[in-house]
């Protein structure tokens, strides 16, 4: 499970001006609950046994187990970086 920090930290690499940007930090806590909530699931598949549709934003994971969105494009070939994926869990209902 990722700590506070590691959230924190792959926040700012997606979203570097977030805090000031998006109201006071309400986009990170969006995003630290999304990875929360998606680290609590076990809906991960390997890419040994499937592959994503092509041209979908999907979650990844790597040997490391450092998680990421990866917009997927098979002839690029970045999927050989990762072990498993998953789609995006749909937006939070209001």
């Amino acid at each position: 499970m990722k700590t506070e920090n590691e959230i924190q930290q792959a926040g700012e690499k997606l979203f570097p001006n977030w805090f000031t940007e998006y109201d006071e930090g309400r986009a990170f806590r969006g995003f630290e609950a999304g990875v929360k909530w998606i680290q609590e699931q076990d809906n991960w598949i390997s890419v040994n046994k499937m592959l994503p549709k092509e041209k979908i934003n999907i979650l990844v994971i790597d040997k490391n187990n450092k998680i990421g969105i990866l917009y997927f494009i098979p002839k690029l070939g970045i999927h050989q970086m990762f072990t498993h994926w998953q789609p995006l869990p749909n937006p939070p209902k209001k």
